[in-house]
């Protein structure tokens, strides 16, 4: 990557920005995106759409599943189901969708033709559908067929994406190699768990290897889901913040990540002794990268407090400090932690990028310059959802773990409750969003901007 790479947001965001003041607080403040280049909002939203169902539906496995749970029966059929529901269903289609605005918005590059990204969802539905249902049912035939056909979905929004990509003219800097590292990420999860059907139905592989599953769950956790977080809230992150990380190593998170993971997958070959350098090599990039949030938000150039929504951001951070501190026990609860720091980073940024989608479809009927769709989306966000989603999500984690733990099957239950309580706090504020949107609409359509000028403090353009 070099030294270029790993100087972040000195090249990421580029740009000289004036200090902040106290009268124009945020004033000086323009992301460096492309909003022109972003897909239509109901690509977008319909993917997020789907992955509130699919993270409702856990909600209630995991309740009819509360007393396998207690018992820790993690490898019973039933609850390898509900696994692949939040990691294939809620996670990786939420986080599809996510890419398909992100990625033509920051590297400038024409979005991916609509009617191919649907295509590619039908496909993903079809496929996630019937491999889920074989859990359920314990059918290792559809298993295997849901798996194969989800596993050629995933294939093509690699394919998709990644072509995107490679047609950028934006420098390949941290966020670049991050990302890429988080699609090959995604398909290795695949052919890893491919592996282990097959070791486990076919004795000409050799039989079953254990190792196989950690590593699995490694590759889906770090090699997927750890390097798209910290790719994607390279970007993110700043701009929440209305600020820029220039000066900072921001290519140190994902470069211990990646060592944490090599040494995990060695792990074999040079001894149990190396899941503990891994495990440190974890923790250090969750704690560097959590403050590079702090620092970001120390230089916000918003005015008032800082955004809500980071309180989602630290505590999924926080989360997966604990999982990598639990890491090298290799443990049910550093999976546990970790998946659910994923899920609540969706949350967070969803409440911020929605918001963003929607003002950019109201900015394109108005006067002005295309910019102003990030100043009006930060009028539309739900100011009091992330954090109360957060306490909901964290009351979750603290109930289906504590129930794990101790066996008690009713807080399991409770957890899940929690669960389903942070899905609703989180669906009703964006529609609530959305709902307000019709008012912001005609209330900034009365006003006069011209094409050139810069947003007023204060001003949702």
């Amino acid at each position: 990557m070099g030294l270029a790479g790993l100087k972040g947001e000195a090249a990421l965001q580029g740009e000289n920005r004036p200090p902040r003041t106290a009268e124009g607080a945020g004033a000086g403040y323009r992301p460096s995106v492309n909003v022109e280049q972003a897909p239509p909002a109901a690509l977008v939203l319909g993917f997020s759409a789907l992955g509130w169902c699919f993270l409702a539906a856990v909600g209630v496995g995991v309740a009819r599943l509360s007393g396998a749970l207690a018992a820790h029966q993690f490898a019973a059929f039933g609850v390898l189901g509900v696994v692949h529901l939040f990691t294939l269903g809620f996670l990786t289609t939420s986080m599809m969708g996510t890419l398909y605005q992100w990625i033509p918005v920051v590297f400038d590059v024409p979005a991916v033709p609509a009617h191919l990204a649907v295509r590619q969802a039908a496909i993903w539905l079809g496929g996630v559908g019937v491999f889920v249902a074989g859990w359920f049912s314990g059918s290792v035939a559809l298993v295997a067929a849901g798996g194969g056909v989800a596993a050629l979905a995933l294939l093509l929004f690699t394919l998709l994406v990644s072509e995107r990509m490679a047609k950028s003219a934006r420098r390949r800097d941290t966020i670049f190699w991050t990302v890429s590292a988080s699609l090959v990420g995604l398909n290795l999860t695949w052919v890893l768990g491919l592996g282990m059907a097959l070791s486990w139905n076919t004795p000409a592989v050799g039989g079953f290897v254990p190792f196989w599953l950690p590593l699995h769950l490694a590759t889906a956790l770090v090699g997927w889901v750890g390097f798209l977080v910290l790719g994607v809230e390279l970007k993110l992150v700043p701009m929440f913040a209305m600020a820029s990380l220039a000066g900072v190593m921001t290519g140190g998170p994902p470069a211990l990540a990646g060592l944490g993971y090599l040494l995990f997958g060695l792990k074999p070959w040079l001894g149990a002794s190396t899941g503990f350098f891994a495990a440190a090599a974890w923790l250090g990039a969750a704690v560097w990268a959590l403050g590079q949030v702090f620092l970001a938000i120390t230089r916000s150039r918003a005015p008032g407090r800082p955004d809500p929504v980071f309180v989602a951001t630290v505590s999924g951070w926080l989360l997966w400090v604990a999982a990598a501190a639990l890491s090298a026990e290799a443990g049910w609860a550093a999976v546990a932690l970790a998946m659910a720091g994923a899920g609540l980073f969706l949350l967070g940024y969803q409440s911020r990028i929605l918001p963003f989608v929607v003002a950019l479809a109201i900015s394109r009927r108005l006067p002005g310059p295309a910019v102003k769709a990030f100043y009006l989306a930060r009028g539309l966000q739900p100011v009091w959802a992330p954090p109360m989603a957060a306490a909901l999500w964290l009351a979750m984690v603290l109930g289906v773990t504590s129930g794990v733990e101790s066996g008690q099957a009713w807080q399991v239950r409770l957890g899940a409750a929690f669960l389903e309580a942070a899905v609703v706090v989180h669906v009703v504020s964006l529609a609530a969003m959305a709902y307000a949107r019709r008012g912001t609409s005609n209330a900034l359509g009365s006003r006069e901007q011209s094409p050139g000028e810069a947003p007023r403090p204060g001003s949702d353009l």
